[in-house]
């Protein structure tokens, strides 16, 4: 028998706990997983910041919020 996997809200909830489970808690999704190519809708909770991301590139290339990677960036670069 063939198993089809069911690509829906709960399957993409369930992909970040399982692939980025630190940030499962950190984004709140406005919007319903449609597809892989259907930007969501998130509140980034620690800053505030709503981003829009592609649900693809949050799981598998580890998009986050821009206003976070900003800070994160400069900070790095005062380092050196």
């Amino acid at each position: 028998m063939i198993t089809i996997e069911v690509y829906n809200n709960d399957w993409f909830i369930g992909r970040i706990k399982e692939r980025r489970p630190e940030d499962y808690m950190e984004y709140e999704f406005l919007d319903l997983y449609v597809n892989s190519h259907t930007y969501l809708r998130a509140i980034h909770i620690p800053c505030g910041s709503r981003v829009d991301m592609l649900p693809n590139s949050f799981i598998s290339r580890g998009s986050r919020c821009p206003k976070c990677a900003r800070v994160s960036a400069t900070q790095q670069q005062m380092k050196t």
